[in-house]
């Protein structure tokens, strides 16, 4: 995963200077801020625990746990998106999205390696 980020760092840095969104309100959305940390970890941890959850304690099938608690993760980014770009000054983060996808990826990668 590690090696994954190190070799996109380049093109996240290109991407960082064309978000027209964050440059119309005056706004850094870097690519490299805790905030991203937040979202991948945040979905990462729903992905998981939902997915323990229904699998486990449920007794839900595998994809469909997988794919309703990944509908309901990527929906609570969407929405947590959407507030904040109605909030005076703030804006819609196409990156914080990428990032919350990257949490639901590499949690249903992680899930898939560990069962």
């Amino acid at each position: 995963m590690v090696l994954l980020v190190l070799l996109f760092a380049p093109l996240w840095r290109g991407l960082a200077q064309t978000d027209s969104l964050s440059a119309s309100r005056n706004v850094s959305d870097g690519w490299w801020q805790i905030d991203k940390v937040k979202h991948f970890s945040t979905s990462f941890y729903l992905m998981t625990t939902g997915y323990y959850l229904q699998a486990k304690c449920a007794d839900v099938r595998e994809q469909r746990a997988l794919a309703q608690i990944a509908f309901v993760t990527i929906s609570l980014g969407l929405t947590k998106e959407l507030f904040d770009y109605r909030k005076p000054g703030g804006i819609f983060s196409w990156r914080d999205l990428a990032c919350d996808f990257l949490g639901i990826c590499s949690a249903v990668l992680f899930i898939k390696v560990a069962t």
